[in-house]
């Protein structure tokens, strides 16, 4: 595309006729950069503007006092045009400009020929005005997406940090609570049964402090493939979930269809379906049910659960896998569902929430049959 025609791509100089581009053209000089090089930088005076002709340009902003953290912006594409604030102000550039394909070719244009433009074609300087408008209103909303972020990031970050103290904190006293219960059993055998459940939900809050540490550092959990059946799979969860369902008075009912053996980590899917059941139990009046149902689909191991509670906000759905999203719950901290999430995307499944017609909330999780370390 010959430059008149990227010319025509511009809002600013859409209006223009033949004659007038032709003098504008007399005005640009074409530069190229390489893949990492700064074409503007942030804090530096600006006396240009951009159109980018030919490859990717990003935007970035310094997020930090240090100037080390950046936030993207957004991506240019060919035809776009950047920079052009400095030509209405004198004030410093105030993001950074980066090339981020191999090559990318540029059309700048100096502030003081565009100037001179403007006194011939005043048309200009209204296009320019209105499309500037645009640009702010856009940024703005960009902006207001990337501190979301990083409050998030900033959330996240402390959350590690806590977390690695009580992991560490936290280790001693579990291991009192587990050679006490092996204690315990050695001078009563006949309690082996209570210590033995004493002991793996010890170590299933130690697994779990672990797990919350992982997510927060966005570290990739390694997986523990074995082979498992799901009537015992599901048996297991039905008996550490029916106490804590009977106290409220909510009903729990569990089907089983999958009778070939199946493979995933077994505690880690354990712990995120029995974190979407107490979900359900914690959200729903008394006299709830909530629906427990496994089966193989298209190559799939499918667990859903379902109750017949109020369902899940429509504001707050579109983002229920978002860390800090929680709803129902008094003490909620808005991460059990992300980290549920970050466990099925481990196993290449998907985790998946919808309301249903007739009332209540649907979760469903899919994984593949054929799952190996190498998948």
């Amino acid at each position: 595309m010959g430059i008149k025609e990227i010319l025509r791509q511009v809002e600013f100089f859409s209006n223009l006729n033949d004659d007038q581009l032709n003098t504008v053209i007399d005005g640009f000089k074409e530069e190229r950069f390489r893949k990492g090089d700064i074409i503007i930088k942030e804090k530096e005076k600006g006396d240009s503007f951009y159109i980018l002709k030919e490859g990717k340009v990003e935007i970035l902003l310094n997020i930090d006092k240090e100037g080390i953290e950046c936030a993207d912006l957004r991506v240019f594409q060919p035809y776009e045009y950047f920079g052009e604030m400095a030509l209405i102000d004198n004030s410093p550039r105030s993001a950074t400009a980066v090339a981020v394909t191999d090559e990318v070719v540029l059309l700048k244009m100096h502030k003081c020929f565009f100037m001179n433009i403007c006194l011939v074609y005043p048309e200009v300087v209204f296009s320019l005005m209105r499309t500037m408008s645009e640009r702010l209103r856009n940024t703005n909303s960009q902006f207001a997406d990337v501190v979301r972020s990083l409050l998030k990031k900033n959330k996240m970050g402390a959350i590690g940090s806590a977390a690695g103290k009580i992991v560490h904190d936290i280790k001693t006293p579990l291991t009192i609570i587990i050679l006490t219960a092996q204690l315990v059993e050695r001078l009563f055998p006949e309690a082996e049964s209570y210590v033995n459940k004493i002991i793996k939900q010890t170590r299933l809050m130690d697994d779990m402090i672990k797990e919350i540490l992982h997510f927060a550092r966005g570290e990739k959990i390694e997986l523990d493939l074995s082979v498992t059946y799901m009537k015992d799979f599901m048996k297991e969860i039905e008996e550490n979930m029916v106490t804590l369902a009977e106290d409220v008075n909510v009903e729990l009912y569990f089907e089983n269809s999958l009778t070939d053996p199946v493979v995933f980590d077994i505690q880690k899917i354990k712990r995120t379906v029995t974190n979407i059941i107490k979900n359900g139990i914690e959200a729903l009046k008394e006299n709830g049910k909530i629906k427990i149902k496994s089966f193989a689909e298209d190559n799939f191991i499918v667990i859903q659960i379902k109750d017949n509670g109020s369902g899940i906000p429509e504001n707050i759905l579109p983002d229920i896998f978002e860390p800090f999203t929680t709803f129902g719950k008094k003490s909620g901290t808005g991460l059990g569902l992300a980290i549920c999430k970050k466990v099925i995307d481990d196993h290449k499944g998907k985790l998946t929430a919808r309301n249903l017609e007739e009332g209540g909330a649907e979760f469903t999780i899919s994984i593949p049959l054929k799952l190996d370390s190498n998948n």
